[in-house]
């Protein structure tokens, strides 16, 4: 199982979910949020292990696991888009969590905080690109489509 150590909140941004919530304990196995949903909470981690899953077809599963620091929920919190995995207590947590609408409060009224969710998002993408990309290069036999023949993902985007 991967982990996407580039999630991990800065100080700053921590201490503001933090000073906006309650530490709640969270036992084994029980679903923070399911993928798919809508997204009404940023959890950030405090303590324990929180394992992502996301069902690629009806037979194959990509996991993460999320370590003390990391914040779960953000790319769907942060485009208001559904989750995009399931998140699992693997081991008893200790978790921050707020509010969709205290998110944007928060980045809302701090440039600099928006800017650093901004970069959390973009180390997570950089990090999700190349895990998929050293995935693919140990498969035997995958033949790797040239970047100029490929089909864009991000139309516009810039994809880097």
């Amino acid at each position: 199982m991967n982990q996407p150590s580039e999630c991990v909140a800065d100080c700053e941004l921590a201490a503001a979910i933090e000073a906006c919530s309650k530490l709640h304990r969270i036992s084994n196995k029980r679903r923070l949020f399911w993928q798919g949903q809508p997204p009404d909470k940023l959890f950030l981690l405090q303590s324990g292990e929180v394992v992502l899953t996301s069902r690629l077809s009806s037979s194959s599963v990509i996991g993460f696991r999320a370590t003390p620091g990391s914040l779960i929920g953000l790319p769907a919190i942060a485009g208001n888009q559904p989750y995009s995995m399931t998140a699992t207590v693997r081991r008893n947590a200790e978790l921050y969590s707020i509010s969709l609408w205290t998110f944007r409060e928060i980045v809302g009224t701090n440039p600099r905080l928006s800017f650093r969710v901004l970069e959390i998002l973009a180390a997570e993408v950089r990090s999700t690109r190349l895990q998929i990309s050293n995935a693919l290069s140990m498969i035997p036999g995958r033949v790797v489509t040239p970047a100029a023949q490929a089909p864009s993902l991000l139309e516009g985007a810039g994809g880097q």
